[in-house]
């Protein structure tokens, strides 16, 4: 179940942290990393397996693991601008 909440939250994510001209290039780039990748685990689980059993496979996933928390905890801040106040004088010059 915690994977379908994984998807609506990347989702999420993407519309809020994307400008609407680049939003669906973004989504485009999401989900083509994302089939790639999972049609490249399945080979990638079957190599490690047949290499050293189910532990050489989980001690690969747990090295995985510790990359995405080290790059997660190595990401900026996120920067707080302040946001132009959007008034009609303002969409009928056409500058917002």
């Amino acid at each position: 179940m915690g994977a379908f909440g994984q998807v609506t939250v990347n989702d999420a994510m993407v519309g809020k942290y994307t400008s609407e001209q680049w939003r669906s290039r973004a989504y485009a780039v999401r989900y083509f990393v994302g089939f790639t990748a999972a049609g490249a685990s399945v080979g990638l689980v079957a190599w490690l397996y047949e290499r050293g059993g189910f532990v050489t496979m989980l001690h690969a996933f747990s090295g995985l693991c510790l990359l995405v928390i080290a790059a997660a905890i190595i990401l900026p801040a996120e920067s707080r601008c302040p946001r132009r106040a959007r008034t009609s004088a303002g969409f009928r010059s056409g500058r917002i």
